[in-house]
């Protein structure tokens, strides 16, 4: 017997479809148990401990905890952090010489600050952004990013993003427009 070509094309979208669903009831399964156990509150300004997987009968009884380091959780806010447009950098926490001093992607979890309390995270961010744009939109933007990238990392809700504002650069491209600017007004004012 021979299939149509729409049985074929049915029944490659049908499998995309149920893996979809598999995965989706998974992901509540999971929010399910997370809620409904109780979690011991040990070494909670050290690691968050992630919620357990899923078991069925396929798989082993997997014994142990999963645990995350805030170092871990910042690596991974700093890099949607920087993501984002009109960010110029990660900064570090304290001004140097009254000026915010850009960390290199290997250390960003040192301009992030993480914090857990009762199995949800804040994070504090410190950044340096793009000077003439709009600050409160960027800001904005950094927190539904970073609250997004976390969430979907490990499974744990982000209740807080704060994010600080060290200090303001301007681009390579508008610092050039800006001296030539100057120039045609001194030129303006010269042949006056």
């Amino acid at each position: 017997m021979v299939k149509s070509s729409s049985d074929a094309i049915k029944a490659a979208l049908l499998l995309p479809a149920i893996k979809l669903v598999s995965y989706i009831l998974q992901f509540l399964y999971r929010k399910w148990l997370y809620f409904l156990t109780d979690k011991n509150s040990d070494n909670k300004a050290e690691h968050m401990q992630l919620p357990d997987t899923e078991q069925t009968a396929a798989q082993p009884s997997r014994k142990g905890k999963i645990e995350v380091s805030p170092q871990a959780i910042g690596t991974i806010a700093g890099r949607a952090v920087t993501e984002c447009y009109g960010v110029v950098g990660i900064a570090s926490k304290r001004l140097h010489s009254g000026a915010a001093a850009l960390l290199p992607p290997e250390r960003y979890h040192q301009g992030v600050e993480v914090q857990f309390s009762n199995e949800q995270i804040v994070i504090d961010l410190y950044v340096v952004l793009e000077y003439g744009l709009r600050i409160s939109e960027i800001a904005h933007n950094i927190m539904s990013s970073v609250k997004f990238a976390v969430e979907k990392m490990l499974g744990m809700p982000v209740v807080q993003v704060n994010v600080n504002v060290q200090g303001l650069r301007v681009s390579a491209s508008e610092d050039t427009r800006e001296r030539d600017g100057r120039k045609h007004a001194r030129r303006g004012t010269e042949q006056a």
